[in-house]
């Protein structure tokens, strides 16, 4: 029987859609699209989506969204399975379970922004412990363990770049003469004083440390390494409230640094008092080695043992005069106790290695010191456009040093011998600075502004030699030395941001006069010198963001190191029976030019190449001196040559495990100084 014709049609058009059917669950979308967007509802660009398994939460893959808010997730095996999404200042943000893959292959989530809990005062969102970008790393101090319990001063020599050797000086990527700075403020301190005003300021205080290998105009000129800029914490709480902090620790010897920090705030009125005391207990073994073609050899072994206390106090108020208008008032002061005894042994070999004499050293080294500060500041908000400010500094520095030293030689017909020294010196600055912005419209900023500042130092030197039981001045080493400073800045900065390319472009403008007076004695003849120079401090950065992952940096400046009060005094300090170190007065300004290239991979790889070429380098040198003495002293070098490379990246393998890794090498030439002629190079 023949099969009617709406039959034949109505098979085959059951036939064609189960096939259709068939065609469609055949070809089912692996692809997984999540579309993220922010709390105003728009695409978010760069938001860590991770794709978990849904009953073991086990991380599957991590995906970054585009442009269009889009991350994509490739299913390769067919589960059950979840996606969470972060992203700085958002909470975390979780799907439910999907059974993967499925007909719905595209979700839309939304990103709420982390708040605020004020009852609790806690913020949901956590900083990372470093921010790594070109030109500039920011340590963010509280989110890490290791600044628990410690000072700023032993904190700094942990960061990425950062070293101190055993005089105080900082070095910032390899390279010497560092500014450091507090809340953007000169501290005006080297040596010793640097290191006793960083032992007084507890991490607890450390809201973020900023290191800056290239900084803008509107920083000091000085620092040929860049800037450390420690900021402090500021209180933003309602009400009292306080946190004290005992630790302790010990190695060959103990050490403890205790903190209080007290706060108070009322509606326009806020104030605040810090007190730390640091004890440290150190040693310093040296070998060294010498050989004289005149003398013969030199064996000498120092040991030295330090013990460190340490006090400081801070305490200030803010008040707000009105919505735009704050003024401050900031007092600090520390004390700084330093008691070293040292033992040293020099033994004189003949060419044949067997001891031919041997001296025997004692020396025992004091030092005291006070510093107090007073800052006052103003800022105001002239207009929605317009910002100024006004600092005003007053820094008092005394010093009490002291210093005795008997040598003996290990003989029956030895002789016994030895000095008496008093060193004493006080240092008085003064400095204010106005700062003025404007921003001209959405893409350009300009600041401006100026600084003047004033110091001066009196020195005192006070040997006395002994020689058994007689006693007698040592007037060739003592005098009286005065040095003052002044310096007069401007500087102007104009910052243009685009969506790919930004830039920054400065000059600063330093003024200095500088003079010097040594008052000597009836062997020591007076001297003194007065001297002026002004520079032009040029500073650029270039920005090129690439992309949503590359952006490369440029950056150039030419900074300046001036000689530090202490190195131009002509102090004299006995090291060891064979080693004296001394000041030079003679010491000249070095000047730099710094070129850096970065490049950043979604802010967790930073590569950098730098070059710099520094004019009458600062550096410390041993110099020969009669006798087999060697004298120990900073000079000036006429040409250093630095290039290198570095790199960073911080990444976080597991949700609990952060990892912060760097590296770099550092090449160093040197040519010549004083009437030698002297080539190396140190990697």
């Amino acid at each position: 029987m023949p099969i009617p014709l709406p039959v034949k049609l109505i098979a085959c058009i059951i036939v064609s859609l189960f096939s259709v059917g068939q065609v469609a669950a055949q070809h089912v979308n692996h692809v997984f699209t999540i579309t993220i967007l922010d709390d105003k509802l728009q695409p978010a660009e760069n938001v860590v989506v991770m794709q978990l398994q849904a009953d073991t939460n086990v991380l599957v893959k991590t995906a970054l969204t585009d442009k269009k808010g889009e991350a994509h997730f490739r299913i390769d095996k067919p589960g059950k399975y979840r996606f969470e999404a972060q992203l700085l200042g958002y909470n975390e943000e979780f799907t439910v379970a999907y059974a993967l893959p499925s007909n719905v292959m595209n979700v839309t989530m939304n990103l709420t922004v982390a708040s605020i809990d004020l009852q609790e005062v806690s913020v949901t969102s956590k900083r990372s412990f470093l921010e790594i970008r070109p030109g500039k790393t920011v340590i963010n101090v509280g989110s890490h363990i290791s600044s628990a319990g410690t000072t700023v001063n032993e904190l700094l020599p942990r960061l990425p770049g950062v070293s101190v050797d055993k005089n105080g000086v900082f070095s910032l990527q390899g390279k010497s003469k560092v500014l450091v700075l507090i809340d953007g403020r000169p501290t005006y301190l080297s040596g010793d004083a640097l290191l006793s005003r960083l032992s007084g300021i507890s991490s607890a205080m450390v809201d973020q440390i900023e290191l800056l290998s290239n900084p803008s105009a509107k920083y000091d000129a000085s620092g040929n390494a860049g800037i450390i800029n420690i900021k402090t914490k500021k209180n933003l709480q309602e009400g009292f409230n306080g946190n004290v902090s005992v630790s302790a620790s010990k190695g060959r010897y103990y050490k403890t640094t205790d903190f209080i920090n007290l706060n108070y705030k009322k509606g326009k009125f806020n104030t605040f008092f810090n007190y730390t005391a640091d004890i440290n207990n150190g040693f310093t073994d040296v070998y060294a080695f010498r050989n004289y073609h005149e003398f013969g050899d030199l064996d000498i072994l120092t040991n030295m043992k330090v013990k460190r206390t340490n006090t400081a106090l801070r305490a200030g108020t803010d008040y707000q005069l009105s919505d735009k208008s704050r003024i401050g008032l900031t007092l600090s002061g520390t004390t700084y106790d330093k008691h070293s005894p040292m033992t040293s042994t020099s033994s004189w070999l003949g060419k044949d290695g067997i001891i031919d004499s041997t001296i025997s050293m004692k020396n025992l080294y004091t030092a005291g010191t006070k510093n107090a500060a007073v800052n006052l500041n103003f800022s105001s908000q002239l207009s929605e456009s317009q910002q100024f400010s006004v600092d005003l500094d007053v820094i008092d520095y005394d010093a009490d040093n002291d210093q005795r030293t008997t040598d003996q030689q290990l003989s029956p017909d030895g002789f016994l011998t030895g000095s008496i020294a008093s060193l004493p010196s006080t240092i008085m600055i003064y400095a204010g600075k106005t700062d003025y912005a404007v921003q001209i419209d959405k893409n350009k900023r300009f600041e401006g502004g100026v600084k003047l500042s004033k110091s001066s130092t009196d020195n005192i030197s006070d040997f006395i030699d002994y020689e058994g039981n007689s006693q007698s001045p040592d007037l060739a080493n003592s005098y009286r030395y005065k040095y003052k400073e002044n310096i007069v800045a401007l500087y102007s900065s104009l910052n243009i941001t685009g969506p790919k390319l930004s830039t920054q472009l400065g000059l600063r403008y330093e003024k200095t006069h500088y003079s010097s007076q040594l008052k000597g004695n009836s062997v020591r003849r007076d001297t003194g010198f007065i001297s002026n120079y002004g520079s032009l401090f040029p500073s650029s950065s270039i920005t090129y963001k690439a992309d949503s992952l590359n952006s490369f940096t440029f950056t150039a400046g030419r900074r300046i190191d001036r000689p530090s009060f202490s190195s131009l005094n002509p102090f004299l300090i006995i090291v060891n029976s064979y080693t004296l170190q001394s000041g030079n007065e003679d010491l000249k300004p070095q000047f730099s030019w710094n070129f850096e290239l970065g490049h950043s991979w979604n802010d967790k790889i930073i590569t950098t190449l730098y070059y710099n070429v520094i004019k009458n380098y600062l550096t410390g040198s041993s110099l020969p001196s009669e006798g087999g003495t060697v004298i120990v002293k900073e000079v000036n070098v006429n040409d250093v040559q630095n290039i290198g490379a570095s790199v960073a990246t911080q990444l976080q393998p597991l949700p609990w495990w952060s990892l912060t890794a760097s590296g770099s090498y550092t090449h160093q030439k040197f040519s010549g100084y004083k009437n030698w002629d002297i080539r190396r190079s140190n990697n």
